[in-house]
């Protein structure tokens, strides 16, 4: 006998009932506190939590920061140093540069990261790319060198902008009135730390030039926009596993955070986890199987996001 609307109606409740009940499933491994939050129900913001050490992590060398705070080429020498010798503290001192005055800094902290593969960074370095919910004050130029250096850990979140960046000056650019940044007079050099990062993902260029000619960009771009149209399913896919401790607990703690008392965190926690890609799921099956029905709700909210950026076996 074919089932009646009824019937149909009583099994999607049971189905959304089964996801939205908590699983019966292993106690997960206990999670620490949230760094540099000493009370939910204060101000705080994930960047500075994601770029904040974990427990066994070794904290950022602030001393290093502030001591050539107003001389930014030291600093980048002083940083290259401590990179090329794995200092032990050079992920969170990284991170922390993320956040340096100095855009020179910024960006080469973020270039410094994704060349490193410090994949830890993954979660912090999404919070830099924009728009919102992502912090509004992020310069475009560490924008877009943060979009190149997950594009360099295989994360394919940052194409959109870097996109958008190389239309700027060409008869594809966006109106004036869509653009998520302010308008310069650096955009070659801002295409050009865009540029890398297409590089790395799809091995040319596609003859893109920022100090090319008009029609010649603009064709350079077309081509750019089609490769991304043909490969995201497949980019995505390849965006790898969320594994390694650092890595691990940073999204496990978003996960966890997703009933936020600040609802900016909510929409961080969602937009992140939704562009960290199908490696999240394992962390979102430990979101359905939350106590919190709104940690239940909003891992339905990224599943959700997940779906435009997966294949179609995972989709379903």
């Amino acid at each position: 006998m074919p089932p009646t609307h009824a019937t149909l109606a009583a099994a999607l409740v049971v189905a959304l009932a089964l996801v939205l009940a908590p699983a019966c499933a292993p106690e997960p491994e206990p999670l620490p506190d949230l760094p540099t939050v000493t009370d939910l129900n204060s101000v705080w913001f994930w960047r500075d939590v994601l770029a904040a050490p974990l427990p066994g992590e070794t904290p950022p060398d602030r001393a290093l920061l502030e001591a050539h705070a107003e001389r930014p080429a030291e600093l980048l020498d002083a940083l290259a140093a401590r990179s090329d010798a794995d200092d032990p503290a050079i992920l969170t001192t990284l991170m922390a540069a993320l956040r340096h005055p100095q855009e020179a800094v910024a960006c080469a902290a973020a270039r410094e990261l994704g060349t490193r593969g410090e994949r830890a960074a993954l979660p912090r370095l999404l919070k830099s790319i924009g728009p919102y919910p992502v912090d509004y004050d992020v310069p475009i130029t560490v924008r877009a060198a943060a979009a190149s250096a997950l594009a360099r850990l295989g994360n394919p979140a940052g194409v959109p902008l870097i996109l958008s960046l190389l239309d700027e000056g060409t008869g594809r650019q966006r109106e004036r009135n869509r653009i998520q940044w302010t308008a310069t007079t650096r955009m070659a050099f801002i295409q050009e730390l865009a540029l890398e990062g297409l590089v790395h993902l799809a091995g040319q260029d596609f003859g893109y030039d920022p100090n090319g000619s008009v029609l010649d960009k603009e064709a350079a771009a077309a081509r750019a926009a089609a490769w991304w149209e043909a490969e995201r399913e497949s980019l995505w896919m390849k965006a790898g596993a969320l594994e390694g401790p650092g890595l691990a607990t940073r999204v496990r703690l978003l996960v966890a955070h997703l009933r936020a008392y600040q609802l900016r965190n909510i929409d961080g926690a969602r937009y992140t986890l939704g562009l960290l890609g199908p490696g999240a799921l394992p962390y979102l099956e430990e979101g359905l199987r939350s106590d919190d029905d709104y940690v239940r709700l909003h891992t339905l909210d990224v599943l959700r996001m997940l779906a435009g950026r997966v294949d179609r076996k995972t989709r379903g």
